[in-house]
């Protein structure tokens, strides 16, 4: 009789530690799953700020290092600077990535936006020198993750994921003929022979072929056209 007893005492006290324990439990594991996919969308957004500030910027890089962006400048046409933007198919695994893509919980709620500007950094020296100037790319993206109401008394609303980077890249011609204004003339001089013979035409832009591992093109977001540069003017 008293052994019965002892066994309903405990098959009550362990219903009773199921009840307090179990929405617990539930509120961690759903806690950390949230947790999990903020970190994998920040992750994603550094990703895809990298990817916009070196590999896409590269493989565009044949706009500007080239004789058209010298004849562009000396003819004050738009200058060819590539300044890519975050793909936002890296949130997704898909382009430029190979794929597969991964599973929607894993993406961010918020719809993804990037820009890019160029800038370029005088970093002082003698003024003939190229290197006393540094032209960079400023490459920012943000989207964002919608917190789960049962987190939100405990860390406020939504989580906002942002990311903004600047990237050092070698000068393009154009910049160069920019900044230094004895450059400009000497390369105006030799093109023009002194304004008498007329301006060559520039040689129409033909993209290089790629080589077979190079990154697909980016998805969406074309690239932004600078402000043309003036003839000449100062870093």
């Amino acid at each position: 009789m008293f052994v019965g007893r002892s066994r309903i005492r405990q098959r009550g006290q362990a219903l009773l530690e199921t009840v307090i324990m179990l929405p617990v439990a539930i509120f961690c594991v759903f806690a950390i799953l949230y947790l999990a996919h903020a970190g994998i969308v920040d992750e994603r957004t550094q990703s895809a700020i990298r990817y916009a500030g070196f590999t896409a910027f590269y493989g565009q890089s044949n706009q500007a290092y080239t004789a058209a962006d010298i004849y562009a400048n000396l003819q004050g046409g738009t200058q060819p600077v590539p300044c890519p933007t975050a793909p936002p198919g890296i949130y997704s695994d898909t382009a430029p990535y190979p794929g597969p893509a991964s599973p929607r919980l894993w993406g961010p709620d918020w719809q993804i936006t990037s820009n890019c500007q160029t800038i370029t950094q005088n970093i002082g020296g003698a003024e003939f020198l190229a290197s006393r100037d540094i032209a960079a790319t400023l490459v920012n993206v943000q989207t964002g993750v919608n917190v789960p109401p049962f987190l939100q008394p405990l860390i406020g609303g939504n989580a906002v994921m942002f990311a903004q980077t600047a990237f050092a890249h070698p000068q393009y011609p154009g910049i160069i003929m920019y900044c230094n204004s004895d450059t400009y003339s000497a390369v105006e001089g030799s093109i023009t022979a002194m304004s008498t013979v007329g301006m060559p035409t520039p040689i129409p832009a033909t993209p290089s072929p790629a080589p077979s591992n190079a990154p697909s093109p980016l998805p969406t977001s074309p690239v932004p056209t600078p402000t043309p540069f003036s003839s000449t003017g100062s870093c």
